[in-house]
C-alpha cells in the first residue's frame, strides 16, 4: 500500500477454527448471539462516509461515519472473504478495498485518509 491510501488492517483475536481443506464453511466458533466480525472505521477525511460490506454488487450498509470521527460496527458475514466499500457523501465517489480472507472473531480497521476522496470513483459506487 502506498502512503495516504485507504488502509485496511486485519488482526485476528486469537480464535482458532479447526478444519480440513475443501469448499465447506468453517464451523461457527462464536456464540450465536455474538456478531462474527467487528470493524473500526477512522475517518480522517473532511467528508462523511457511508461504509458497506461489499461482494459482487451486493452492498450491506454498516452505517455512516462523520468527518474526523471514529465509529465501530459489528456484523455477521456468511463468507470467508470480505471487501469494504466507502461512499464519500458529497465527495462524488467510492473506494473499495481488495478482497481479504476473514475468520470469525476477526477485528478489522479501516482508516480513511485526508485525501482519499480525490481517489474515489463514482463508477465504483454502482458496480
Amino acid at each position: 500500500m502506498t502512503r495516504g491510501s485507504t488502509l485496511l488492517l486485519l488482526a485476528a483475536l486469537g480464535y482458532l477454527v479447526a478444519g480440513c481443506g475443501g469448499q465447506g464453511t468453517a464451523p461457527r466458533t462464536m456464540p450465536r448471539d455474538e456478531p462474527d466480525y467487528r470493524i473500526e472505521v477512522r475517518n480522517r477525511n473532511f467528508y462523511a462516509v457511508n461504509v458497506y460490506i461489499y461482494r459482487d454488487g451486493f452492498r450491506d450498509r454498516l452505517g455512516e461515519v462523520p468527518a474526523a470521527t471514529t465509529r465501530t460496527f459489528t456484523f455477521d458475514w456468511p463468507l470467508n472473504e470480505v471487501r469494504i466499500l466507502t461512499d464519500f457523501l458529497g465527495g462524488g465517489g467510492c473506494i473499495r478495498t481488495e478482497s481479504m480472507s476473514v475468520v470469525e472473531g476477526d477485528d478489522l480497521l479501516l482508516i480513511i485518509q485526508v485525501n482519499d476522496h480525490r481517489k474515489a470513483s463514482r463508477s465504483l459506487c454502482g458496480e
